[in-house]
C-alpha cells in the first residue's frame, strides 16, 4: 500500500527509495534572498591619506526604505580610526560615489547615496569606533577589520557621516572600505 506519491519521496531523503522522515532543505541567508530580489548593494572605495589626514564620506538613507548594513570590511596598510556618526554639519562634495547592485545592475537607482564630503564644521555623535593600531611611527603593517554577519538597521531619511582618520603622524596610508547593505520598503 502506497501513502505518498513517488515524487514526494525526493523531498524526504537523499535516497528516493528510502524515505527518512525529514524534508531536504536548503537554507539561504537573508542577504542571499535580498540578492535574488535585486535589493542588495555594495560600495567599495580606496582612500589614500597623508600623515594624520582625516577624510569623510556620507551615507544618506532614503525616506521610503529601511537600509540594513550587512557587512563592513576595512583594510589598511597602516594605523587608522573609523567613526560613523549622526547629527553632523558638513558640506557635501558634488560626486555621488558608485553603488553596485549585487544582482548585476549598475548604478545608484536604489535610493541610498554615498558622497564625498568637502568639509565638516561640526562632528555629530559617534555610535561605533573601529581602530587599527598598526602603523604608528612608520611601523606600518597591514590590518583588516571585518564586521561580517552582524547587522545594523539605519534610520530612514538620515545622514551618516563616516569619519576615517590616519593615526600615523609620519606616513601616508590607504584604507579600502567596503560596505554591503540591503534596502526594504518601510
Amino acid at each position: 500500500m502506497k501513502f505518498l506519491p513517488d515524487w514526494f519521496n525526493e523531498y524526504l531523503s537523499d535516497d528516493p527509495g528510502h524515505p527518512s522522515g525529514r524534508l531536504k532543505t536548503t537554507a539561504i541567508t537573508d542577504l542571499e534572498r535580498q540578492i535574488e530580489k535585486g535589493k542588495a548593494y555594495t560600495f567599495t572605495e580606496e582612500l589614500n591619506f597623508a600623515a594624520s589626514e582625516i577624510k569623510y564620506l556620507l551615507l544618506r538613507t532614503p525616506a521610503d526604505k529601511v537600509v540594513k548594513i550587512k557587512n563592513r570590511i576595512i583594510s589598511s596598510d597602516g594605523g587608522f580610526r573609523y567613526v560613523p556618526q549622526t547629527g553632523s554639519t558638513f558640506v557635501l562634495g558634488s560626486e555621488i560615489l558608485k553603488i553596485v547592485n549585487l544582482k548585476g545592475a549598475v548604478g545608484n537607482g536604489n535610493g541610498t547615496d554615498i558622497y564625498n564630503v568637502e568639509s565638516v564644521s561640526v562632528e555629530g555623535s559617534g555610535f561605533d569606533v573601529v581602530r587599527n593600531p598598526n602603523g604608528q611611527g612608520g611601523q606600518a603593517s597591514p590590518g583588516t577589520y571585518g564586521d561580517i554577519g552582524s547587522q545594523r538597521e539605519l534610520v530612514p531619511a538620515t545622514d551618516y557621516l563616516l569619519k576615517f582618520e590616519n593615526t600615523d603622524t609620519n606616513n601616508g596610508i590607504y584604507i579600502v572600505y567596503t560596505l554591503i547593505f540591503t534596502e526594504e520598503p518601510i
